[in-house]
């Protein structure tokens, strides 16, 4: 009888340290995949969030000839223009940047606010198509204006 009580205790323990020890790894799983889940999140942020900021920015100044380019300094600008004042999007220092300034004022790219953070960022204008690339993923942003003086 004593010995059939052991293999009772034995056998309830032994179920109890089989669902610790799964509960354990289920959890260790759960915790793994959450933080893959959490790191590709960011990852898709600080690529889609600069996207989606210049695909409307060109899309509210999409007017003929509000739309185009120019080197400053030697910085590649993306220039979005309406009849008192200018925007100049750009990447400097890691950041993109955007500059919003009168046309007649002198532009200071030095003078941009950081928007969010951008390894590379390149444009140019080709008909009515505006082709990016930013953070190594490129991009076009069809203009519905008509012609472009760019």
């Amino acid at each position: 009888m004593n010995q059939l009580k052991n293999v009772y205790i034995f056998f309830s323990l032994s179920l109890l340290f089989i669902f610790a020890g799964c509960s354990f790894f289920l959890l260790n799983a759960q915790l793994l995949g959450t933080q893959k889940l959490e790191n590709k999140i960011a990852q898709d942020s600080k690529l889609y969030t600069p996207i989606a900021y210049l695909t409307q920015k060109i899309h509210s100044y999409d007017s003929q000839g509000q739309v185009t380019t120019e080197t400053i300094d030697g910085i590649q600008c993306l220039v979005l223009s309406d009849d008192q004042t200018k925007t100049y999007i750009y990447q400097k220092e890691d950041s993109l940047q955007e500059l919003y300034v009168l046309s007649t004022s002198e532009v200071d790219l030095d003078s941009g606010q950081k928007m969010m953070s951008c390894d590379s960022f390149e444009v140019q204008i080709e008909e009515n198509v505006v082709e990016m690339k930013v953070q190594d993923q490129s991009f076009e942003v069809s203009l519905r204006s008509g012609d472009l003086y760019a």
